[in-house]
């Protein structure tokens, strides 16, 4: 009977170190799934945190001389409801007329050309309609079309861009939300304007 005693007593304080084994394993299944649930939940937290791609139009012109318009593609980050950064690719025709008084002549250029560029945006509030400031730096370069009483020829040129802005945010829904800006630019004429859409 003392034996028996002594081996049900065995069997049962092993059945409970199993037990507990199998307890702390679930436990620790239970707080891995906790803590990757909350890791998601809190980078979830950031409002307007994400990727953010949009499609513009815009033009510059120099009254009289000089006017350039073009379409970019503009992709980047949103760090929050405040913070943009990003880079910009295009398409643009430059048009230029140089008028030399001295002899009566006229060149005009039409350039097509790629414009490159970094951006960086920031929000002033992150209400629906939310005006910005926004700088574009980078680099267009261009293939020109020339011509000089009748001579025509062609020669790549590059430009230095820079653009600061200001502009509105229109958060019309979670798809659509279109922006306008205005401001300076150093090619393709001193005034730049245009207008997009985020998707």
């Amino acid at each position: 009977m003392k034996k028996l005693s002594i081996v049900l007593t065995t069997l049962f304080a092993l059945s409970l170190t199993g037990l507990h084994a199998e307890l702390d394993t679930k436990a620790d299944t239970v707080l891995m799934f906790a803590n990757k649930r909350d890791m998601v939940k809190t980078k979830k937290d950031v409002p307007g945190r994400g990727y953010n791609n949009s499609v513009e139009v815009s033009a510059s012109v120099l009254p009289k001389s000089i006017y350039n318009v073009s379409a970019s593609m503009v992709f980047g980050y949103n760090f929050n409801k405040y913070i943009f950064l990003g880079g910009g690719l295009g398409i643009a025709y430059l048009h230029e007329e140089h008028h030399y008084s001295y002899n009566g002549t006229t060149d005009i250029e039409h350039n097509i050309g790629i414009p490159v560029f970094v951006r960086a945006k920031f929000n002033f509030t992150k209400k629906r309609v939310s005006p910005y400031f926004g700088i574009d730096i980078g680099g267009a370069m261009f293939w020109e079309a020339k011509n000089n009483n009748d001579d025509d020829y062609y020669e790549p040129d590059g430009y230095f861009l820079f653009r600061p802005h200001i502009g509105l945010d229109i958060n019309v829904s979670e798809k659509i939300k279109p922006y306008i800006m205005v401001g300076g630019s150093t090619y393709g004429g001193a005034f730049f304007f245009g207008a997009g859409c985020k998707f």
